[in-house]
Order: structure tokens, then C-alpha cells, then sequence
């Protein structure tokens, strides 16, 4: 059991660090190099939030407005359920995320 904690505590560990790469690579303008990373996380945890808002922008801003939508819908059905579970009157992060998505959602039309 012990051994477990710690692999997925690794794993954890390894995902944030690659978001948080795939992250800076966006931020500095290396769309190819986020979207990679970004589908990578996703190939490791495909419900990843935090890849599939990531990956939903780098399509949208490298202009593929298409696959950005469809990113975020995704993200925005997940969301929905993930919502659900949090405190109704405290909404917290899946609830901001949500509010972020419909923005994304409404820019691409």
C-alpha cells in the first residue's frame, strides 16, 4: 500500500511538473511545444482539467478554433458533474473553471 501512495504521489508530481512546462511554453509562445505536453498529460490522465483548459487554449490561440471548441466542451461536461460536487454555497474551483470555459465558449462563437 505504501508503495502505491508513493508511485501516485510520483505520478502526481510528474503531471503538475509537465503542466506547469507545458504552461510556461505557452506563456512564452511555443504553441507546439504546450500542445505536446499538454496531449501528453492527457495520454497519462485523459480527465486532466487542467491539460484539457491548457490544450483548449493553444488550439484556440494557434487557430484551430475547431478542436479548441471541442476541447472545451469536453472540459465543460466534466466540469458539470465535478461542480456538482462541491459545496453549493461555497463554489470553488470547478465552479470558476466552468465560468472560464463558457467565456472560451463564447469568444469562439
Amino acid at each position: 500500500m505504501t508503495d502505491q501512495v508513493k508511485t501516485s504521489g510520483a505520478v502526481t508530481e510528474s503531471i503538475q511538473k509537465l503542466i506547469g512546462d507545458a504552461w510556461r511554453a505557452h506563456r512564452q509562445g511555443q504553441h507546439e511545444t504546450a500542445l505536446n505536453i499538454f496531449r501528453q498529460v492527457l495520454s497519462l490522465e485523459n480527465n486532466n482539467v487542467d491539460a484539457l483548459y491548457g490544450l483548449g487554449l493553444v488550439l484556440k490561440n494557434s487557430g484551430d478554433t475547431a478542436h479548441a471548441r471541442e476541447t472545451f466542451s469536453k472540459l465543460q461536461e466534466m466540469l458539470k458533474e465535478l461542480q456538482s460536487q462541491e459545496d453549493a454555497g461555497a463554489p470553488g474551483r470547478y465552479y470558476m473553471l466552468n465560468n472560464m470555459v463558457r467565456q472560451q465558449l463564447r469568444q469562439l462563437g
